[in-house]
């Protein structure tokens, strides 16, 4: 036991003195600003001074994604979205010892997002049945989408010397290739259930989730 203690504390001083010298070991951030009303930890290991490995975990919170003029020009009431995410990122650095300077990043995850739509029938989907058509109109639909993302982003980073404090910012896309799932879904009548997505809504709501820009302003610390 006192031997794993020294060899400890023999690995903090080593971690300090490589600071010191401007080497980063690792670095954890949370953002201070980020797309797409979520929230995500990201936890990023130096390969040597050859690219950093990153993982995050990203928590969607629960968001309406149709605003108040696309609601008038289409119609649907809301389209509720809510979820998680997980991805493992490689990124390469100008700095490349701290972790630090411009970067560009490419990375791989994986998706699940829950939602709710409240949608007005499209007038060329041949598929839907006005028996699951509500009172309002509108066909309610529940269904979860989960599939892979990819990520590229480029992005600078700003990670103190004395003080090793991070802050940076990134700009990138994320594609989405999901499946979408029908949950309680009742195919006989409005009264009964959520109506099934029929084919031509799950390629709407594919497409609408599919490619999106994201972008944050991230702060934490470097070890």
């Amino acid at each position: 036991m006192r031997f794993l203690v020294i060899l400890l504390m023999l690995g903090f001083y080593s971690g300090v003195a490589e600071a010191k010298m401007g080497y980063r070991s690792m670095f954890a951030t949370i953002p201070l600003m980020e797309s797409g009303n979520q929230t995500t930890a990201h936890l990023e290991f130096n390969l040597g001074g050859e690219a950093g490995l990153a993982i995050e975990g990203t928590y969607i919170h629960r968001n309406d994604d149709v605003s108040e003029d696309e609601a008038k020009e289409t119609n649907d009431d809301f389209l509720e979205t809510h979820g998680r995410q997980f991805a493992v990122l490689i990124s390469r650095y100008s700095e490349p010892m701290d972790l630090g300077g411009f970067y560009w990043t490419l990375g791989l995850g994986h998706r699940t997002l829950n939602t709710t739509w409240n949608v007005e029938p499209a007038s060329d989907d041949e598929s839907i049945s006005t028996a699951l058509v509500g009172e309002d109109g509108k066909l309610n639909h529940e269904a979860v989408m989960t599939g892979m993302t990819g990520h590229g982003r480029l992005g600078y980073r700003y990670i103190g010397n004395e003080y090793p404090f991070v802050i940076g910012s990134y700009l990138g896309m994320r594609h989405f290739a999901s499946g979408v799932e029908d949950v309680n879904a009742n195919g006989e009548s409005a009264t009964d259930g959520n109506a099934p997505l029929t084919d031509l809504e799950k390629v709407r709501l594919t497409r609408r989730f599919q490619t999106r820009l994201e972008f944050a302003v991230e702060m934490g610390w470097a070890f």
